[in-house]
């Protein structure tokens, strides 16, 4: 449903005899109908990184042109162009709060066209793009430190950060890592949280900026770093 943990068994990554040792991969990875080599550069790396993590698989992984479809199981768009005639369903395009030199993974949710979903790799320009694909088939689904905190923890952190204001949450999703090839570490985080009713929501803009307006009968707020520690 989010970013924490699209790499865990079960999703693109399978054991289909029941071993405990992950046998299939199970995904698309799209590029461009005429992709650049950032965009081939960025697909090999991310498929390099699910080799890795199976003792078996299937080639073949790799189609251009996204126009097409429905895929019946879980993507990898290389690109913000990259299915951009069902943007509509993706959302804003992730790339329009990039800076040069910046890359965005962000979450592709379940719709007609991608009915299982997945992740899109995309960047400002192809250091940006790069630099995305780098992390994603390198650190990720770490932080940073490859022993150290997940999205899951940093997920579970930012709920308990609500829930010790008083927030009650409906929905807490990761959107959004952010990477800039200039610079180590994540450069931000977009988070959204879906609460029930006016009340929590007047709490959780209170909790999380508490320089912000609450003259608004939204009942979901969008946050960006609001999981820093």
């Amino acid at each position: 449903t989010d970013l924490r943990q699209l790499f865990a068994p079960g999703y693109i990554l399978e054991d289909r005899n029941g071993d405990e040792v992950v046998d299939f991969v199970n995904v698309r990875i799209v590029l461009p109908s005429t992709p650049g080599e950032a965009e081939v550069t960025a697909a090999a790396n991310l498929a390099a990184r699910l080799g890795y993590e199976t003792s078996a698989l299937d080639l073949g992984m790799a189609e251009t042109g996204a126009d097409g479809g429905p895929f019946d199981v879980p993507v990898v768009l290389i690109g913000a162009g990259v299915g951009s005639a069902n943007a509509s369903a993706l959302g804003t395009d992730p790339t329009t709060r990039l800076a040069p030199g910046q890359g965005a993974i962000t979450f592709v949710p379940q719709d007609a066209r991608y009915t299982r979903g997945g992740l899109r790799i995309s960047g400002y320009d192809a250091t940006g793009l790069l630099a995305a694909a780098d992390y994603a088939s390198g650190r990720y689904p770490n932080v940073w430190g490859l022993e150290g905190d997940s999205y899951v923890d940093v997920v579970d952190k930012l709920g308990s950060f609500l829930e010790e204001h008083d927030v009650q949450v409906d929905v807490l999703a990761l959107d959004a890592i952010v990477l800039d090839a200039a610079r180590l570490g994540v450069r931000r985080l977009a988070a959204t949280v879906r609460v029930p009713d006016s009340e929590s929501f007047s709490r959780a803009l209170e909790a999380l900026d508490p320089e912000t307006s609450t003259e608004t009968d939204s009942a979901s707020v969008s946050a960006a770093g609001a999981a820093q520690e």
